[in-house]
């Protein structure tokens, strides 16, 4: 595992290392940035986020550098998951407007498009299967990876966590 310092150092690139490391996959960490589930950080929440899970760095240089990246594809000064990591944000954002599309909720995604069976889990073949009922071009492995760590089971009302 990389030094955390040295990660500081090496801007956006280095800050997606840290997350990875940390957490497993984009979507896990995204869940503990995005304390408020409102799908966006401001330049307060983000440093906050970043002290609380130990990264180190310079959270304005970094700030700049994400949203100069991604254009602010949102416009508002405030960084989304597509920011940090645009493969992460263009690929799960797809897939889950077209989950709410089919389905109209992510209730109704989950336990008609994605927990067929009913187990309460679903496996990488089950979103491959649901990526291709979609008729996304998506590779089903690629997003189930993505989506791993965000509670890809059940959580009592029955839902995806992304």
């Amino acid at each position: 595992v990389e030094d955390v310092q040295f990660l500081g150092a090496k801007g956006a690139a280095g800050f997606r290392t840290f997350l990875l490391n940390r957490f497993g996959s984009m979507i896990a960490a995204w869940r503990v940035l995005d304390e408020d589930r409102n799908g966006r950080l401001s330049f307060r929440e983000f440093c906050a986020a970043c002290r609380r899970i130990g990264y180190h760095g310079n959270f304005k240089r970094l700030w700049a550098e994400l949203l100069g990246e991604a254009l602010d594809a949102n416009g508002n000064g405030q960084v989304s998951i597509g920011d940090i990591d645009p493969a992460t944000g263009e690929v799960v954002g797809t897939f889950k407007l077209h989950l709410m599309y089919r389905y109209g909720d992510m209730l109704t995604a989950w336990r008609q498009g994605l927990d067929v069976s009913g187990s309460g889990r679903i496996a990488e073949a089950e979103v491959a299967a649901c990526c291709e009922r979609l008729g996304l071009p998506l590779d089903g492995k690629k997003v189930y990876e993505m989506l791993k760590g965000a509670r890809l089971a059940s959580t009592g009302g029955g839902g995806a966590g992304f």
